[in-house]
C-alpha cells in the first residue's frame, strides 16, 4: 500500500476509474492531467501493488472565491468560512469497486488531510447523496464535519450542459441529490 501524489502515468487509469465510479464522461484525461502541476490543486491516489485503485482529489482556494462554486450555492460556504483565508474543496475521492470497504477511501482521507492542514482554515465537500450506504457521507460525519445544505438535483443542469453519464440515473439528465459539508480548524483528522 502506497498513497503519493498523483503523476501523469496514473492519469489514464483514474479516469476508468472515473468512469466505472462517477458515470462515463463524468471527467477528462484533460481535467485530471490538469491537476498535476498546478500549485492550487492537489490529488493523491492509492496504489496496491503498482495499481491506483483510488484517488482523492482537492482545489485549494480563498474564501472569496466561493460565490460562484458549488453550482450557485457558494454563498452558504463563504458565510460559513467568513473568518478563514484559504479553503481545500475536496472534489472527488473514489476507489475501485473491488477494493471497496476496506477502510481505503478513509485513509486516503486521513493521510491526505495531514498533508494538506499547515496550509488551509477548513475542508469544504459535496457529498452524493445515494440511496444505499454512503461511505463518504460517513468518513466526514465521522470526521466532524458539518452539513451546511441539502440540494436536490445537484448535477440537474451540469450534466445537461456536460453530457456525462451519471452511475445512477445513466443519461443526462442526472437527477442526483448532494450535501454540502463542512470543517474549519482545528482539523482533528
Amino acid at each position: 500500500m502506497e498513497i503519493k501524489k498523483i503523476k501523469k502515468t496514473d492519469c489514464i487509469t483514474i479516469v476508468h476509474l472515473f468512469d466505472k465510479l462517477f458515470g462515463k464522461h463524468f471527467i477528462s484525461l484533460e481535467t485530471v492531467n490538469s491537476w498535476i502541476g498546478n500549485k492550487n490543486k492537489i490529488a493523491f491516489c492509492y496504489l496496491e501493488n503498482e495499481t491506483v485503485i483510488g484517488f482523492i482529489f482537492y482545489e485549494l482556494d480563498q474564501v472569496g472565491d466561493f460565490k460562484n462554486s458549488y453550482l450557485s450555492h457558494g454563498d452558504v460556504v463563504s458565510k460559513y468560512f467568513s473568518d478563514c483565508k484559504k479553503i481545500a474543496k475536496l472534489y472527488y475521492i473514489g476507489v475501485d469497486v473491488n477494493y471497496q470497504n476496506k477502510g481505503i477511501a478513509s485513509q486516503l482521507f486521513k493521510k491526505s488531510i495531514h498533508q494538506l492542514k499547515d496550509s488551509i482554515d477548513g475542508i469544504v465537500s459535496v457529498c452524493w447523496e445515494k440511496e444505499e450506504t454512503n461511505n463518504m457521507r460517513n468518513i466526514l460525519i465521522n470526521n466532524n464535519f458539518q452539513m451546511l445544505k441539502f440540494i436536490p438535483k445537484y448535477w440537474y443542469n451540469d450534466s445537461i450542459e456536460k453530457n456525462y453519464n451519471c452511475a445512477i440515473c445513466g443519461a443526462p439528465p442526472c437527477k442526483c441529490n448532494a450535501e454540502i459539508f463542512a470543517l474549519k480548524k482545528p482539523l482533528k483528522i
